[in-house]
């Protein structure tokens, strides 16, 4: 038997070592989804796999009466500053509180052999703050955003079969409302948290619900894909469906109503002080229009040019808009607001092989400029490729600087306190898993020093 035992022990011992490596991976794979590791702040930012130098642009601000080819000036690269860089694992989307103080990051949450939907809270340093985790095994998809200023978020989960629950918590994790539906479900609350509109896209129906816990105020039928907007004083609700779009007061009774040419879809946005409308339209219309809130009469109507997503945004003031990602260069035009008219466009020109496009833009709160995500993208052996890059433009066209934040990844940007969230885009591994890097960045919000970078 001693013999025996003394055969056995360095087979034992191996065994042991072995159970003692793959309990050390297992904690430690646990432990990085449990809680996020800062790193590298303080550092510049540089973009994984950017091959080089990044793109350089040229921009081209023209007046409406014709382009003059002194307006071509190029564009200093400004690098960012990156604050913390976690890896996850799973499925994830990032997006920041717009009070910059947080960010959530929602997806697939995997522990050791559990998979759950939910989404994770951090602060700007990266430190974990509180989690929600839905519960079931059936839910395939997930979602979650900051709403009301960054005051709650809400949050859904939905079945293969479409059915799922749709939830109102506050910033802090205080839970606030909870409903079960049974059909794909979106949530829209307004700017003072207060009222809250549920559209349920298989029944195609709309439920109002209003101040005292969200009881129920009204309901309505609605078409297909359609979405709201509250006024930003909350006092009523703008509906955009397939060729209509409505407008609803507090009560639910009908304003207005306007169609949509072409039985087109609108992209639309309030002035800061509620009193008008500015809704784009789809091809082959692609016009801009200007609206009274009260009464839907129309303010002005200007064309643009056919091609782009045509995407809205007011100035603090309310005298500015633009409307970005127009025709097939994505240019960015500025309107004035009261008359419709155009002081300039601008547009970007890449590389020979690229296509740009303006994924989203906004104005700071001084109003002084804005800062636009702009992605590019090629082909190379039957895929497409992104590249996301900031740039910030002057309310009279300037270009100031352009920063590279990197390919295949989605990106929430913050204007009013400098802020960039970047979630990768589900890379696999060889092993076929999914582990996301989110990285969060602090760009320039006043003037670069004359001359460049």
């Amino acid at each position: 038997m001693p013999g025996i035992l003394g055969a056995l022990r360095p087979v034992m011992l191996l065994a042991l070592a072995v159970v003692f490596v793959l309990l050390v991976a297992f904690i430690f794979r646990s432990c990085r989804s449990e809680r996020a590791s800062p790193g590298g702040a303080g550092d510049l930012y540089v973009p994984p796999d950017s091959g080089g130098a990044p793109t350089s642009f040229s921009g081209l601000a023209s007046p409406s009466g014709g382009v003059s080819e002194a307006d071509f000036m190029d564009i200093p690269v400004l690098m960012t500053e990156r604050i913390t860089q976690d890896s996850v694992e799973g499925v994830a989307v990032g997006r920041l509180n717009p009070d910059g103080t947080s960010y959530l990051v929602a997806g697939t949450d995997l522990r050791g052999t559990r998979r759950s939907l939910g989404f994770r809270v951090y602060d700007l340093e990266g430190g974990f703050l509180w989690e929600h985790l839905f519960t079931g095994a059936s839910y395939r998809t997930t979602q979650a955003g900051y709403q009301a200023g960054g005051r709650y978020i809400v949050a859904s989960a939905v079945t293969y079969g479409e059915a799922g629950v749709v939830m109102v918590l506050e910033a802090n994790g205080a839970h606030v409302f909870e409903r079960s539906f049974d059909g794909w479900a979106e949530a829209v609350l307004s700017d003072d948290g207060k009222w809250l509109a549920l559209f349920n896209h298989r029944r195609r129906t709309l439920e109002v619900l209003g101040p005292r816990r969200y009881s129920p105020a009204w309901s309505a039928n609605v078409g297909s894909g359609a979405w709201g907007l509250f006024t930003p004083a909350g006092d009523g609700l703008l509906v955009c469906e397939a060729g209509r779009a409505r407008m609803f007061d507090q009560r639910g009774q009908l304003m207005w109503s306007q169609d949509i040419p072409d039985g087109g879809r609108w992209n639309a946005a309030f002035s800061p002080d509620g009193r008008f409308l500015a809704a784009t339209t789809e091809d082959p219309d692609s016009s801009v229009y200007l609206y009274s809130v009260t009464d839907g009469s129309l303010v002005w109507k200007q064309f643009l040019v056919t091609g782009g997503n045509k995407h809205t945004a007011f100035s603090p003031n309310g005298r500015l808009l633009v409307v970005y990602d127009v025709g097939k260069h994505a240019a960015i035009y500025m309107l004035d607001a009261a008359t419709g008219e155009i002081p300039w466009r601008f547009y970007l020109r890449g590389r020979e092989d690229a296509t740009l496009a303006v994924a989203d833009l906004d104005f700071a709160p001084s109003g002084d400029y804005m800062i636009a995500d702009i992605v590019e993208s090629t082909v190379a052996e039957d895929a497409y490729h992104y590249y996301h890059y900031l740039l910030r433009l002057t309310i009279d066209g300037r270009a100031l600087w352009v920063s590279p934040l990197g390919g295949e990844a989605d990106v929430d940007i913050d204007v009013r306190h400098g802020l960039a969230l970047i979630t990768s885009n589900n890379p696999l591994d060889a092993y076929g898993n999914v582990e996301n890097t989110i990285t969060l960045l602090r760009f320039q919000t006043d003037a670069p020093p004359a001359g460049g970078s």
